[in-house]
């Protein structure tokens, strides 16, 4: 038993022309930029940011740690302190 699907007027896409695939996929690829420009551009500029601010992110993780483990030293000896 094998099942026919027939799509009139359509042809697979290994047969179409380049035209016929730019017009049943719009890949027409400048209004494709003028329609996303602004989403492009702004992911971009996120992208970008990210990268330049990651350091300054990291450090912040680095001094957290540290702070942490300060305090951990700090409450230790005052434990120690108030039991002797």
């Amino acid at each position: 038993m094998t099942v026919d699907l027939k799509l009139e007027g359509v042809k697979p896409s290994f047969l179409m022309d380049k035209k016929e695939l730019k017009k049943v996929f719009n890949l027409n690829s400048y209004e494709w930029w003028r329609n996303h420009r602004r989403v492009v551009t702004f992911g971009g500029f996120l992208i970008l940011f990210a990268w330049y601010i990651s350091p300054v992110i990291k450090e912040a993780a680095y001094k957290n740690r540290c702070i942490e483990i300060a305090e951990e030293r700090i409450l230790f000896s005052l434990k120690e302190k108030t039991e002797i």
